[in-house]
């Protein structure tokens, strides 16, 4: 297992181009500031400058790397989330998966030209109807007659144990949580992107009832 997390952490720094920056926030920083000057220092953690142009690659590359690892050749993602649909297609290229990707129709509409990149990428992109929560359960569908040879990539920490369910995808938050769950000097602050409740329908909930 040790060598598995150095090839892990050889793919994130030389592929993905991790560690990304702490950027100073000066003009954030400025406009929370009291009359008196006082006030909190503001950095943002960039991941935009990863390989591309998001964070997503994190996990995609990282999950592709267990499966491979486990011995499955073909992964499975159901997503809506365009910019992870294209960093699932180039990781599985880098490490010569097949990819099925389900795609909600309008979306793949109005993302033509990242489908056809996908597509080039050799991912298989399935059309769906309806939204991120059918793609998600289109490919759980398809991986229950499959287990033997398919794998489950997950976008959000939502799906099939041991994904967990936690403060709105999750995955935005793991990577930054991580490195400071043990350190005493550090609290940790998880927003739940509730909105109006579950019942009204104005949320940013991943699961609904």
């Amino acid at each position: 297992m040790g060598y598995f997390f150095e090839e892990l952490t050889t793919a994130l720094r030389d592929y993905v181009r991790r560690e990304t920056l702490l950027y100073f926030a000066q003009w954030l920083t400025y406009h929370y500031k009291n009359s008196k000057g006082e006030g909190p220092e503001i950095y943002l953690k960039r991941e935009d400058p990863n390989h591309g142009s998001t964070y997503k690659i994190n996990n995609a590359i990282a999950q592709a790397m267990i499966a491979k690892w486990m011995g499955w050749n073909s992964i499975l993602a159901g997503t809506r989330a365009v910019q992870h649909e294209v960093v699932i297609a180039t990781t599985f290229v880098k490490l010569s998966l097949d990819c099925t990707i389900f795609m909600q129709s309008t979306d793949m509409e109005k993302q033509a030209s990242n489908v056809l990149l996908m597509k080039h990428l050799r991912a298989e992109v399935e059309s769906i109807d309806g939204t991120f929560k059918d793609g998600s359960s289109e490919a759980i569908r398809a991986l229950m007659g499959n287990l033997e040879t398919k794998y489950y990539l997950a976008e959000k920490t939502v799906g099939l144990h041991p994904c967990p369910s936690m403060v709105w995808s999750g995955s935005n938050a793991l990577g930054l949580f991580h490195e400071f769950i043990n350190d005493e000097d550090v609290r940790l602050i998880g927003v739940e992107a509730a909105g109006f409740e579950l019942n009204s329908g104005k949320h940013a909930a991943t699961l609904t009832r």
